[in-house]
């Protein structure tokens, strides 16, 4: 059974949430303050975090820091590469493009259709359970890159590198498909489950590819004009 921490302080719409993931098979641990969510995140195994960014009640306690979703996440992703999906009222496309740039696996606005966020959370576990089945030949190489699919650990030429969840997803999707040109649209809808065309103004896809560079080398992924990106050995 998949573990789910869900932080939401509106109680109506928390308690309907937690019923109706309860009722789909998930055990869920429900949180209305940040400063619960993370302490629970920290010393609890979670296969997925979900989190609202507003959270319009502020606690009293040591961890009122944690006055947000985004917050909490940043905290957690410290600590623990638990995945994480933002839920939240700002459908601005900025807001949009800084909570996937966070490393968020989603984002979904509210009011949100159950049966959509069902499935995202769905689409986001079938990966997690496909790491997990490929962890006894987990790593991937290519070219002196090494990532390990179940500890998330990332060396280039022997080195480690720290790479924050979406960007290790970012590479592993271009390590399995190395060698070929791949789409910005592909990218979007495979990494962030994300259709570009609803947000002309984001530029979370190069953005993201410019800090994976930064981290890995320059010279791993070339920009085709007019058709994406592709992964090639460096000096091809």
């Amino acid at each position: 059974m998949y573990k789910l921490l869900l932080l939401e302080d509106e109680f109506e719409i928390g308690s309907n949430l937690e019923m109706v993931l309860k009722m789909e098979g998930y055990e869920v641990d429900w949180f209305t303050s940040g400063g619960e969510a993370v302490e629970a995140a920290i010393n609890t195994d979670y296969h997925l975090m979900i989190l609202d960014i507003t959270l319009k009640k502020t606690s009293t306690s040591i961890n009122s820091v944690f006055t947000n979703g985004m917050e909490v996440a940043r905290f957690v992703s410290k600590y623990k590469d638990t995945p994480y999906i933002f839920l939240t009222s700002r459908s601005d496309s900025t807001d949009i493009m800084q909570g996937l740039d966070s490393g968020a696996e989603d984002y979904i606005t509210k009011p949100y259709d159950l049966t959509v966020l069902l499935a995202r959370i769905r689409t986001c576990l079938r990966r997690v359970k496909t790491i997990q089945e490929q962890a006894p030949s987990s790593v991937l190489e290519f070219d002196g890159i090494q990532i390990d699919l179940y500890t998330h650990k990332v060396k280039v030429d022997g080195y480690p590198v720290q790479l924050s969840n979406q960007l290790f997803e970012l590479l592993h999707y271009f390590m399995s498909n190395q060698n070929r040109i791949i789409s910005k649209e592909e990218l979007y809808k495979n990494i962030w489950n994300f259709d570009p065309s609803n947000c002309q103004l984001t530029n979370t896809l190069e953005v993201n590819i410019k800090r994976l560079r930064q981290q890995i080398g320059s010279d791993y992924i070339k920009t085709v004009r007019g058709r994406g990106y592709v992964l090639e050995a460096k000096y091809r």
